[in-house]
């Protein structure tokens, strides 16, 4: 093989190792959008809506059915509303990866803004989960991890005589 034969089988070798790592590249970003993870926000988001259904003082309070969507433009315009709202972080007291998600919902009697966040650590419990009126401001479903709390021995003051 002479030299420009070399360089031209060596360019061709490049170019089908750039578009074959190309081609794994989109088929990652790919499958990570057809198969979200527990962490991905509209995991969350799914997860968060069929515990909020199943309560029943939130059914009572906005009626059935209960709808859940994401972020409102708020204008008049009819549209798609599937942003969820959220942020993603580390915690900085025990290095856990967190989301933090905010949905709306809407049922017949009224319209409500849910608040929850997750953690990768421990099991599938929420962090926090609440459902706040958007009328009053009330909480109709407060769900929090129970943590548990060191009991202090208390201290008997003395008084000096």
């Amino acid at each position: 093989m002479t030299f420009s034969e070399k360089m031209s089988a060596g360019f061709w070798g490049l170019v089908y190792l750039g578009a074959f790592g190309l081609a794994c590249t989109c088929l990652y970003f790919i499958g990570a959008e057809l198969f979200p993870s527990r962490m991905n926000p509209y995991s969350v988001f799914n997860r968060a809506l069929d515990d909020v259904k199943a309560d029943l003082h939130v059914s009572s309070k906005f009626g059935e059915p209960i709808k859940g969507f994401g972020k409102d433009g708020g204008d008049r315009r009819e549209g798609r509303r599937r942003y969820i709202d959220h942020y993603e972080f580390d915690h900085p007291k025990d290095g856990s990866k967190r989301v933090r998600i905010r949905f709306n919902i809407e049922g017949p009697h009224g319209r409500a803004l849910v608040f929850a966040e997750v953690s990768n650590k421990g099991s599938d419990k929420w962090v926090y989960l609440m459902v706040q009126d958007v009328r009053d401001g009330s909480v109709s479903l407060a769900l929090t991890r129970t943590r548990t709390r060191t009991t202090t021995p208390s201290r008997t003051r003395t008084q000096a005589t």
